[in-house]
């Protein structure tokens, strides 16, 4: 989602994609990311090596089935590409109930995502969930109406409620993680940044409290005890971080090849906090 930002870094971020396709890892975007300059972005870096195109993540907006039709047919042809790989579904300013009606009555968009499927052009579809979706989306869930769930789920944040995250547990669901670092928050220049700039920031306090972890669990810095904590969940299928900077796409994919397990006292320990964070 980094990419884009800048158009005086065109070339950079061109850079950057092409690294991570020659690296073989998935690619997750959406049509809305900067203004549209991501997908130019990805599209260039595509065009010039159409073999290491990645499998996509892209959000889909399904408010409708005519607007999940567009996007799903506009991203292809924006991007060039003859398939998403898991179209992650996320609400409009209507939230989740158009979709939770039409799933649950066999509607247009339940025959569109099969239709979909079908041509080939999506092959998997899930929907992002969150706390506050979390109750509407649970019967959908235990009713495997979707292919997997979509989350923001790192040290610092887990978007499903307690009933929805047990039953995505209990069935084997596919989960996608979204946001690796969790805002890279509990870096100490980002976290002292964050002191000075907004104080009553309530994440500042879980940041604090989960800075001792990284040495106590044998980690080198933040990133590696989050790219571990993703490794260490059941059903995880993988976990999605963004970056512009170089430097930060080789650490990441450097411990997407290395990192290990947490142990579980501190996985413990993580989800201790952070539900005491959430309640507090």
């Amino acid at each position: 989602m980094s990419l884009g930002s800048d158009l005086r870094q065109l070339d950079e971020h061109i850079r950057i994609a092409r690294t991570a396709m020659q690296a073989g890892v998935w690619f997750h975007a959406s049509p809305t990311y900067h203004r549209g300059f991501t997908f130019m972005v990805l599209r260039m870096a595509f065009d010039e090596a159409r073999s290491q195109v990645p499998p996509m993540i892209i959000k889909i907006r399904c408010g409708s089935a005519p607007l999940l039709e567009f996007e799903v047919n506009d991203t292809l042809r924006r991007l060039g590409i003859e398939r998403i790989e898991l179209a992650q579904l996320v609400f409009t300013e209507d939230g989740p109930e158009p979709l939770i009606r039409d799933l649950t009555h066999d509607g247009p968009m339940a025959d569109l995502c099969e239709e979909l499927k079908l041509t080939g052009k999506v092959g998997r579809f899930a929907p992002q969930c969150s706390a506050n979706t979390s109750q509407a989306l649970h019967p959908l869930v235990e009713q495997d109406r979707f292919d997997g769930a979509v989350l923001y789920l790192n040290p610092m944040q887990r978007d499903a409620d307690a009933d929805l995250w047990r039953t995505l547990q209990s069935r084997d669901t596919p989960i996608y993680a979204l946001r690796t670092l969790a805002g890279a928050l509990a870096i100490p220049d980002r976290l002292q940044a964050q002191m000075l700039k907004h104080p009553e920031d309530h994440r500042i306090g879980l940041a604090r409290r989960l800075q001792p972890l990284i040495e106590e669990s044998g980690s080198r810095d933040w990133p590696e005890l989050c790219m571990r904590y993703a490794f260490s969940l059941p059903h995880v299928r993988t976990t999605i971080g963004g970056t512009a900077s170089p430097v930060h796409l080789e650490r990441l994919l450097e411990l997407a090849e290395q990192a290990t397990p947490l142990p579980p006292e501190t996985l413990h320990r993580i989800d201790t906090m952070r539900s005491e964070s959430a309640a507090s």
